[in-house]
Protein backbone atom coordinates (compact mmCIF):
# COMPACT_ATOMS: atom_id res chain seq x y z
CA UNK A 1 0.00 0.00 0.00
CA UNK A 2 2.99 2.37 1.02
CA UNK A 3 4.45 1.76 -2.79
CA UNK A 4 0.89 2.62 -4.21
CA UNK A 5 0.64 5.74 -2.50
CA UNK A 6 4.03 6.71 -3.13
CA UNK A 7 4.09 6.09 -7.13
CA UNK A 8 0.79 8.03 -7.00
CA UNK A 9 1.29 11.39 -9.11
CA UNK A 10 -1.96 13.56 -7.71
CA UNK A 11 -0.33 13.18 -4.35
CA UNK A 12 3.10 13.72 -4.96
CA UNK A 13 1.83 17.36 -7.03
CA UNK A 14 0.12 17.73 -3.75
CA UNK A 15 2.41 17.39 -1.01
CA UNK A 16 4.94 19.46 -3.53
CA UNK A 17 2.14 22.14 -4.00
CA UNK A 18 1.96 22.05 -0.46
CA UNK A 19 5.29 22.30 0.80
CA UNK A 20 6.15 25.61 -2.05
CA UNK A 21 3.47 27.71 -0.10
CA UNK A 22 4.50 26.34 3.56
CA UNK A 23 7.87 26.94 2.93
CA UNK A 24 7.08 30.68 1.82
CA UNK A 25 4.96 30.77 4.50
CA UNK A 26 6.74 30.06 7.55
CA UNK A 27 10.88 31.91 5.54
CA UNK A 28 8.59 34.72 4.75
CA UNK A 29 7.14 35.43 8.50
CA UNK A 30 10.18 34.26 10.38
CA UNK A 31 12.55 36.37 8.06
CA UNK A 32 10.77 39.41 6.63
CA UNK A 33 12.22 42.08 7.69
CA UNK A 34 8.52 44.43 7.94
CA UNK A 35 6.46 44.29 10.95
CA UNK A 36 2.72 42.97 9.00
CA UNK A 37 0.99 45.71 11.34
CA UNK A 38 3.17 49.00 10.91
CA UNK A 39 1.87 51.17 9.19
CA UNK A 40 3.49 53.70 6.48
CA UNK A 41 0.80 56.13 4.75
CA UNK A 42 3.35 57.78 2.52
CA UNK A 43 3.80 54.04 0.94
CA UNK A 44 0.20 52.85 0.81
CA UNK A 45 -0.99 50.89 -2.76
CA UNK A 46 2.43 50.81 -3.77
CA UNK A 47 2.31 47.99 -6.74
CA UNK A 48 5.20 44.93 -6.77
CA UNK A 49 8.87 46.81 -6.47
CA UNK A 50 12.05 45.81 -5.28
CA UNK A 51 11.36 46.92 -2.16
CA UNK A 52 7.73 45.52 -1.46
CA UNK A 53 7.84 42.36 -4.04
CA UNK A 54 3.89 42.02 -3.71
CA UNK A 55 3.61 45.70 -2.85
CA UNK A 56 1.86 47.20 0.02
CA UNK A 57 -1.68 47.71 0.81
CA UNK A 58 -3.48 50.71 1.85
CA UNK A 59 -2.06 51.59 4.84
CA UNK A 60 1.06 51.07 3.82
CA UNK A 61 1.92 47.78 5.01
CA UNK A 62 3.84 45.22 3.22
CA UNK A 63 1.74 42.88 1.36
CA UNK A 64 3.97 39.51 1.18
CA UNK A 65 4.21 39.66 5.30
CA UNK A 66 0.74 40.05 5.68
CA UNK A 67 0.35 37.37 3.21
CA UNK A 68 2.49 34.89 5.10
CA UNK A 69 1.36 36.02 8.46
CA UNK A 70 -2.01 35.70 7.04
CA UNK A 71 -1.25 31.91 5.88
CA UNK A 72 0.03 31.10 9.11
CA UNK A 73 -3.34 32.21 10.60
CA UNK A 74 -5.55 30.65 8.02
CA UNK A 75 -3.75 27.12 7.80
CA UNK A 76 -3.03 26.86 11.22
CA UNK A 77 -6.94 27.41 11.82
CA UNK A 78 -7.88 25.05 9.47
CA UNK A 79 -5.47 22.18 10.74
CA UNK A 80 -6.80 23.14 14.39
CA UNK A 81 -10.68 22.76 13.09
CA UNK A 82 -10.00 19.32 11.72
CA UNK A 83 -7.56 18.26 14.51
CA UNK A 84 -10.55 18.80 17.63
CA UNK A 85 -12.99 18.17 14.94
CA UNK A 86 -12.10 15.04 14.30
CA UNK A 87 -10.80 14.06 18.16
CA UNK A 88 -14.00 14.46 19.12
CA UNK A 89 -15.68 13.04 16.53
CA UNK A 90 -13.99 10.14 17.34
CA UNK A 91 -14.48 9.80 20.41
CA UNK A 92 -18.41 10.47 20.56
CA UNK A 93 -18.81 8.19 17.52
CA UNK A 94 -17.08 5.32 19.10
CA UNK A 95 -18.46 5.64 22.15
CA UNK A 96 -22.20 6.06 20.44
CA UNK A 97 -21.35 3.16 18.45
CA UNK A 98 -20.49 0.60 21.35
CA UNK A 99 -22.81 1.83 24.14
CA UNK A 100 -26.28 1.07 21.91
CA UNK A 101 -29.63 1.49 22.81
CA UNK A 102 -30.84 4.48 23.97
CA UNK A 103 -27.88 6.59 24.07
CA UNK A 104 -27.35 5.94 20.32
CA UNK A 105 -31.01 6.22 20.05
CA UNK A 106 -31.00 9.94 21.53
CA UNK A 107 -27.79 10.68 19.99
CA UNK A 108 -28.91 9.86 16.39
CA UNK A 109 -31.13 11.97 16.86
CA UNK A 110 -29.37 15.15 17.71
CA UNK A 111 -27.37 14.30 14.97
CA UNK A 112 -29.99 13.66 12.28
CA UNK A 113 -30.94 17.54 13.62
CA UNK A 114 -27.84 19.07 13.22
CA UNK A 115 -27.13 17.71 9.61
CA UNK A 116 -30.57 19.31 8.38
CA UNK A 117 -28.84 22.43 8.77
CA UNK A 118 -26.15 23.25 5.93
CA UNK A 119 -22.71 23.45 7.84
CA UNK A 120 -21.48 27.56 7.28
CA UNK A 121 -25.25 28.78 7.96
CA UNK A 122 -24.89 26.68 11.48
CA UNK A 123 -21.42 28.11 11.81
CA UNK A 124 -23.12 31.75 11.12
CA UNK A 125 -25.73 31.01 13.89
CA UNK A 126 -23.44 30.05 16.57
CA UNK A 127 -21.40 33.26 15.82
CA UNK A 128 -24.06 35.29 15.71
CA UNK A 129 -24.68 33.55 19.53
CA UNK A 130 -21.06 33.60 20.63
CA UNK A 131 -19.89 37.01 19.07
CA UNK A 132 -17.63 38.06 16.00
CA UNK A 133 -14.37 36.91 16.55
CA UNK A 134 -11.75 34.09 15.63
CA UNK A 135 -11.37 32.06 18.37
CA UNK A 136 -15.62 32.11 18.29
CA UNK A 137 -15.07 31.51 14.70
CA UNK A 138 -13.20 28.42 14.92
CA UNK A 139 -14.78 26.52 17.48
CA UNK A 140 -18.73 27.35 15.27
CA UNK A 141 -16.73 25.54 12.43
CA UNK A 142 -15.86 22.48 14.54
CA UNK A 143 -19.57 22.19 15.82
CA UNK A 144 -20.49 22.57 12.70
CA UNK A 145 -18.40 19.44 11.42
CA UNK A 146 -18.52 17.73 14.39
CA UNK A 147 -22.54 16.17 13.59
CA UNK A 148 -21.39 14.47 9.98
CA UNK A 149 -18.22 13.44 11.37
CA UNK A 150 -19.71 11.60 14.02
CA UNK A 151 -22.25 10.16 12.14
CA UNK A 152 -19.02 9.06 9.80
CA UNK A 153 -17.43 7.35 12.45
CA UNK A 154 -20.11 5.73 13.96
CA UNK A 155 -20.77 3.81 10.90
CA UNK A 156 -17.46 2.72 10.21
CA UNK A 157 -17.01 1.50 14.28
CA UNK A 158 -19.94 -0.81 13.51
CA UNK A 159 -18.60 -2.02 10.44
CA UNK A 160 -15.47 -2.40 11.98
CA UNK A 161 -16.31 -3.94 14.91
CA UNK A 162 -17.83 -7.09 12.51
CA UNK A 163 -14.09 -7.96 11.10
CA UNK A 164 -13.05 -11.14 11.55
CA UNK A 165 -10.27 -10.05 13.84
CA UNK A 166 -12.30 -7.85 15.91
CA UNK A 167 -14.52 -11.13 16.96
CA UNK A 168 -11.35 -13.24 17.18
CA UNK A 169 -10.19 -10.86 19.73
CA UNK A 170 -13.47 -10.81 21.29
CA UNK A 171 -13.79 -15.04 21.76
CA UNK A 172 -10.38 -14.71 23.51
CA UNK A 173 -11.74 -12.80 26.23
CA UNK A 174 -9.65 -9.39 24.92
CA UNK A 175 -11.65 -6.50 26.45
CA UNK A 176 -12.90 -4.06 24.80
CA UNK A 177 -10.74 -1.16 25.87
CA UNK A 178 -7.93 -3.32 24.42
CA UNK A 179 -9.55 -3.90 21.24
CA UNK A 180 -10.60 0.00 20.85
CA UNK A 181 -7.30 1.14 20.99
CA UNK A 182 -5.40 -1.39 19.27
CA UNK A 183 -7.83 -2.16 16.54
CA UNK A 184 -10.92 -0.45 16.25
CA UNK A 185 -9.92 3.54 16.95
CA UNK A 186 -6.75 2.84 14.26
CA UNK A 187 -8.71 1.66 11.89
CA UNK A 188 -11.47 4.40 12.15
CA UNK A 189 -8.93 7.08 12.33
CA UNK A 190 -7.62 6.01 9.06
CA UNK A 191 -10.59 6.29 7.18
CA UNK A 192 -11.73 9.40 8.61
CA UNK A 193 -7.54 11.27 7.78
CA UNK A 194 -8.93 10.61 4.05
CA UNK A 195 -12.18 12.27 4.92
CA UNK A 196 -10.72 15.15 6.92
CA UNK A 197 -8.09 15.71 4.18
CA UNK A 198 -10.44 16.15 1.37
CA UNK A 199 -12.81 18.16 3.75
CA UNK A 200 -9.76 20.82 4.16
CA UNK A 201 -10.15 22.59 1.68
CA UNK A 202 -14.16 23.73 2.00
CA UNK A 203 -12.56 24.44 5.72
CA UNK A 204 -10.18 26.74 4.51
CA UNK A 205 -13.19 28.27 2.14
CA UNK A 206 -15.56 28.19 4.98
CA UNK A 207 -12.78 30.02 7.33
CA UNK A 208 -11.76 32.73 4.59
CA UNK A 209 -15.42 33.40 3.82
CA UNK A 210 -16.89 33.81 7.24
CA UNK A 211 -13.48 36.00 7.77
CA UNK A 212 -14.36 38.08 4.12
CA UNK A 213 -17.77 38.91 5.75
CA UNK A 214 -16.14 40.37 9.35
CA UNK A 215 -17.10 37.50 11.39
CA UNK A 216 -13.13 35.89 12.00
CA UNK A 217 -10.06 38.00 12.46
CA UNK A 218 -10.22 41.37 13.44
CA UNK A 219 -8.27 44.11 11.95
CA UNK A 220 -5.04 44.77 12.34
CA UNK A 221 -4.96 41.19 12.51
CA UNK A 222 -3.85 39.95 8.84
CA UNK A 223 -5.92 36.59 7.69
CA UNK A 224 -6.56 35.56 4.01
CA UNK A 225 -10.03 35.83 3.86
CA UNK A 226 -10.38 39.16 6.02
CA UNK A 227 -7.33 40.31 3.60
CA UNK A 228 -9.82 39.35 0.53
CA UNK A 229 -12.55 41.31 2.28
CA UNK A 230 -10.48 45.18 2.58
CA UNK A 231 -8.89 44.51 -0.95
CA UNK A 232 -12.79 44.97 -2.92
CA UNK A 233 -12.65 48.63 -1.65
CA UNK A 234 -9.11 49.02 -3.90
CA UNK A 235 -9.84 46.45 -6.59
CA UNK A 236 -9.48 48.76 -9.43
CA UNK A 237 -6.69 50.26 -8.23
CA UNK A 238 -4.69 48.06 -6.60
CA UNK A 239 -5.95 44.79 -8.04
CA UNK A 240 -2.56 43.16 -6.23
CA UNK A 241 -4.40 42.82 -3.16
CA UNK A 242 -6.86 41.14 -4.44
CA UNK A 243 -4.77 38.78 -6.08
CA UNK A 244 -2.26 37.58 -3.81
CA UNK A 245 -4.68 36.20 -0.85
CA UNK A 246 -6.73 34.88 -3.58
CA UNK A 247 -3.79 33.11 -5.59
CA UNK A 248 -2.68 31.78 -1.70
CA UNK A 249 -5.96 30.41 -0.78
CA UNK A 250 -6.64 28.61 -4.46
CA UNK A 251 -3.11 27.28 -3.81
CA UNK A 252 -3.59 25.67 -0.50
CA UNK A 253 -7.13 24.19 -1.65
CA UNK A 254 -5.74 22.15 -5.26
CA UNK A 255 -2.69 20.85 -2.76
CA UNK A 256 -5.31 19.51 -0.35
CA UNK A 257 -7.26 18.09 -2.97
CA UNK A 258 -4.78 16.51 -4.67
CA UNK A 259 -3.45 15.02 -1.30
CA UNK A 260 -7.30 14.17 -0.51
CA UNK A 261 -7.96 12.68 -3.80
CA UNK A 262 -4.34 10.63 -4.02
CA UNK A 263 -5.32 9.23 -0.19
CA UNK A 264 -9.13 8.04 -1.07
CA UNK A 265 -7.83 6.46 -4.44
CA UNK A 266 -5.53 4.44 -2.11
CA UNK A 267 -7.40 3.58 0.31
CA UNK A 268 -10.33 2.35 -1.90
CA UNK A 269 -7.90 -0.25 -3.86
CA UNK A 270 -6.82 -1.35 -0.43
Amino acid sequence: MRREILKNKSLAAGIALGAILLTFILSVSIFSPFDANKQEPARKLNPPNRENLLGTDQFGRDLMTRLAIGGVRSLGAAFVVVGLTLGASIILGISIGLIGGVFDAVFSRIIDILLAIPSLILALAIVGVLGVGFGNLLLAMVISFLAFYTRLVRSYALSTRQKPEIITARLAGIGWTRIIFTHLAPDVFRQMLVVATLDLGGIIIGIAGLSFLGLGAQPPDAEWGAMLGESRFYFTTAPHLLFAPAIAILLAIVSANLIGNALRDSNEKF
